[in-house]
């Protein structure tokens, strides 16, 4: 999915729609992106920085220093959903 179709996902949906799949990874780029509207191609290494910190605080998942992201991120740092969560 663009980043531009999950922009206006989480803009305009805010109900369960039929054929959507569990996300299982995320980057900061793509939160920095997606969330909080600031284009990859100005996002800072320390703007990355920070969401990373937050999400390792909040244990939400195992960071990988390696993961693919798809076409709109290409491979870089993330985090993987742990199977029990």
């Amino acid at each position: 999915m663009s980043v531009e179709l999950q922009k206006n996902y989480w803009i305009f949906n805010n109900e369960e729609q039929e054929g959507l799949i569990e996300r299982d990874r995320i980057c900061a780029s793509e939160i920095l992106s997606v969330c909080l509207g600031i284009e990859a191609k100005r996002q800072t290494s320390l703007d990355r920085k920070r969401v990373v910190d937050i999400l390792k605080k909040c244990r939400s998942g195992s960071y990988k220093t390696s993961i693919r992201f798809g076409k709109s991120y290409g491979v870089t740092s993330g985090f993987i959903k742990d199977r029990g969560l």
